[in-house]
């Protein structure tokens, strides 16, 4: 247990670590790179792999009822749920663990790779605000998970979400990482350095993921995923914009990844960036569709 003096030392600590993110974020110059892509084998050295998300068989249905677990206790009024729409599937196991219990599930995505558990579900692919032409009103709850931070228009994308959501009904998001947080490029699977995305220029880290190769979402891919590269303080204006009620909201943040902005500061300065950007890893809102 620490001692108060202890106890001190470490809040000083925090405090001057946030200063110094501060003050590198408040520069005006222009970014530069040059320093961090010279050490690029150092910091690749000594970086830590993360660990890795499964998509086997197990780990797929224990993530989707963990989801299923989430939504039942999460959404009020959860027992009158009758119909739902999972935007950006993925797998799909989620509406599996619903559907076994009575749900009634609809599935999105940009293209199918369910699951084969969840292959008697209805599925349309959609285009990349990920959603279908449901009828208006059609739907109790929809719902997905990492999906906002990768949708060319999060407004347009939220808007025909509302238009499917019955009055009253309810829209729950669990998303990230956000593109200003550590691991926002995506591309930790492949290169566990944290804040690439500012570390190094866009031809550099590309270059760096031909020769790695692209592997995520359980597959080889040709390239990272889309990315909008919406800020924290951009959904929390469109959430409240949006004409839905902010049931709840959270933020899951990461500050043990700041010591590199404060080594290479010239990689972060002049972008804007605020120390909640560069922190902000994941958010989940809970939204209610006025009657």
């Amino acid at each position: 247990m620490q001692s108060v003096v202890e106890e001190r030392k470490t809040l000083r600590q925090g405090a001057s670590v946030r200063d110094r993110v501060a003050m590198v974020c408040g520069s005006s110059e222009a970014p530069s790179t040059g320093d961090a892509e010279a050490k690029f084998q150092q910091l690749l050295s000594r970086a830590k792999p993360l660990p890795e998300y499964g998509y086997d068989a197990l780990s797929t249905w224990r993530r989707g009822c963990e989801r299923a677990l989430q939504l039942s206790r999460g959404v009020p009024d959860f027992d009158s749920v009758k119909v739902a729409l999972e935007v950006a599937c993925g797998d799909g196991m989620a509406s599996v663990a619903l559907s076994s219990h009575g749900i009634q599930t609809v599935l999105t995505d940009l293209k199918d790779w369910r699951d084969p558990r969840a292959q008697r579900l209805s599925f349309t692919a959609v285009d990349t605000d990920g959603v279908e032409p449901l009828p208006g009103d059609a739907v109790d709850l929809v719902f997905s998970y990492n999906a906002f931070e990768h949708f060319g228009n999060p407004a347009r994308a939220l808007k025909k979400m509302l238009a499917v959501t019955r009055p009253g009904g309810y829209l729950f998001f669990e998303f990230g990482p956000l593109y200003a947080g550590p691991w926002g490029l995506h591309a930790y699977r492949m290169i566990p350095i944290p804040y690439m995305q500012f570390l190094f220029s866009e031809p550099f880290w590309r270059e760096k993921l031909r020769a790695t190769g692209v592997r995520d979402l359980g597959q080889d891919l040709t390239e990272l995923q889309p990315l909008n590269r919406w800020s924290v303080r951009q959904f929390d204006q469109l959430w409240r914009t949006c004409g839905a009620e902010v049931v709840s909201s959270q933020r899951f943040t990461v500050e043990r990844e700041l010591e590199i902005v404060t080594q290479f500061p010239t990689s972060f300065q002049g972008r804007g960036l605020t120390y909640e950007d560069l922190t902000t890893q994941a958010v989940q809102v809970l939204l209610r569709k006025p009657l």
